[in-house]
């Protein structure tokens, strides 16, 4: 018999049905994006779209738990106590209550086995890079865990690195409300660092901020290095530095090879980039949804590139429901990249910069509000690059489906093609131009006639709520949804 897929249906309050109470029951022969699509825009009988509130929490938890994350583990083990604002609290104690709770992280860091976890308490400024001693497993994570939000404060007063978990092969490992702040990284950094093939870390509810490293050396808020199904949900990561300054070495997310990632809800700014993968090994099933991002340079950066690097592909990416303040989207798959395909982008505000596809096949964007101005190149709605000049016989960069969009008034479209005998040829189009081409214009890249057909052009820049606060005043989309964000982007800390 073929496999059925379970998914929860979201209820007001964040309230769950289970599927013998009318959630939802999916034959395999469903993809999983549709289904997640019908959740996501329906919280019991109100529909997402046409001016709906924000998420509350609880219904942000339920989208996890459809991607198959618990925002909101229990220990399987022991459960332990740190808190050094309490006047009995010494490491000679048994940890075992809040009335008899350890002093020091260093105690619970080299305590803690599969399955426990310790509720902290207080400021502690380690003395070296933090660097637990033992790994999580599969179904029984390591947690460690704020009493209350952002009330576990971890300083490191700018001489190491955060939680540095590359030292010992740390995986399934959960950081849980805490501030991670003023950190220093000798050999690049982080306030949550991964490098060494690690597996299912992941950061909730936590704020990063103040987070430097060496000259030349690349930080990142949460940098996840050979990380696979790392997790970021519901951060709020800002000022990032390489040696004291902005520069393209720093982001709020970086890694150099993140596969399975999911990426939502959090709140990146005062930093050069958003969301880094970087001259990356591997980058699969990126799921990047809800945040909120305001940067300098690239918002969401997915690069595989150079000689030196094992030759990757991006693969089934998906980008959703994203309010991109400052920044571009830059897809970028260069000569020593074998074919990258499948990403979908769709329902993001985009306020000052575009989107680039270098060199990937099958590209949807659709339900998109794209409201800047395209004074240049590098603010173009949405450029396709095609690079003839590849080792790669097979790779190519098309856009398969492009509609339901809404564009500034002054939007245009580029075309790219870089040629096997070097130098390029490149067509910038305005709206009108873009909705006349057919499959096979713009060097190839185009594979759908008349893109676009059903966009819209903007009269005006937008001031409404469905941009900044809550979901989208605008209706009609590919499916009957809404036209920009379905939902609040952004952490929600209203509940923790």
């Amino acid at each position: 018999q073929a496999p059925l897929y379970f998914i929860k249906k979201l209820k007001a309050g964040g309230i769950n049905e289970e599927i013998n109470q009318g959630g939802f029951l999916m034959p395999c022969n469903m993809t999983a994006t549709t289904l997640l699509r019908s959740a996501m825009t329906k919280v019991g009988t109100t529909y997402y779209g046409g001016g709906a509130p924000s998420v509350p929490s609880g219904d942000r938890a339920a989208i996890m738990l459809a991607l198959g994350i618990n925002t909101s583990p229990q220990p399987t083990g022991t459960t332990y106590y740190l808190d050094n604002t309490h006047g009995s609290a010494s490491d000679s104690n048994d940890g075992l209550s809040a009335s008899s709770p350890w002093l020091t992280l260093n105690k619970a860091l080299t305590t803690l086995t599969a399955g426990d976890m310790v509720v902290g308490k207080g400021t502690y400024t380690h003395a070296a890079d933090i660097t637990p001693t033992n790994s999580g497993t599969a179904g029984n994570p390591i947690i460690y865990r704020a009493e209350t939000a952002r009330n576990f404060i971890v300083d490191q007063q700018g001489n190491y690195d955060g939680f540095r978990l590359d030292t010992n092969s740390i995986n399934y490992t959960v950081l849980d409300g805490l501030e991670i702040r003023d950190t220093y990284g000798s050999d690049g950094g982080g306030g949550v660092f991964t490098k060494d093939d690690n597996e299912s870390i992941h950061v909730f509810n936590c704020y990063i901020h103040d987070i430097d490293c060496n000259s030349g050396g690349n930080s990142g808020g949460i940098r996840f290095d050979k990380q696979t199904g790392g997790v970021a949900f519901n951060n709020i990561i800002e000022t990032v530095r390489v040696g004291g300054v902005s520069n393209n070495n720093a982001a709020g997310i970086h890694g150099y090879g993140h596969d399975e990632a999911i990426l939502a809800f959090n709140k990146i700014s005062d930093v050069e980039n958003g969301l880094d993968a970087k001259n990356s090994i591997t980058v699969n099933n990126w799921k990047l949804i809800g945040n909120d991002i305001d940067v300098n340079n690239a918002a969401i950066y997915v690069n595989v590139i150079g000689a030196s690097q094992t030759a990757v592909a991006i693969l089934n990416t998906q980008v959703y429901n994203n309010l991109i303040r400052r920044g571009a989207v830059n897809f970028e798959c260069y000569e020593h990249a074998p074919q990258s395909e499948d990403m979908v982008f769709r329902n993001n505000v985009l306020l000052e910069k575009g989107v680039v596809n270098y060199q990937l096949k099958d590209a949807e964007y659709y339900d998109n509000i794209f409201d800047f101005d395209s004074t240049n190149e590098a603010t173009t709605a949405i450029t396709t690059q095609r690079r003839d000049n590849t080792p790669h016989a097979v790779t190519t960069c098309s856009i398969i489906y492009s509609d339901y969009n809404n564009y500034h008034s002054g939007s245009k479209f580029t075309t790219n093609r870089y040629a096997q005998e070097g130098g390029s040829e490149v067509t910038r189009m305005s709206l009108a131009t873009w909705q006349a081409q057919t499959t096979g214009d713009g060097f190839g890249t185009i594979q759908v006639d008349n893109p676009d057909s059903n966009s819209t052009q903007l009269s005006n820049t937008f001031d409404a709520d469905y941009i900044t606060q809550n979901a989208s005043l605008l209706t009609g989309g590919r499916y009957g949804g809404a036209v920009g964000l379905e939902y609040q982007a952004g952490p929600d800390w209203s509940a923790l």
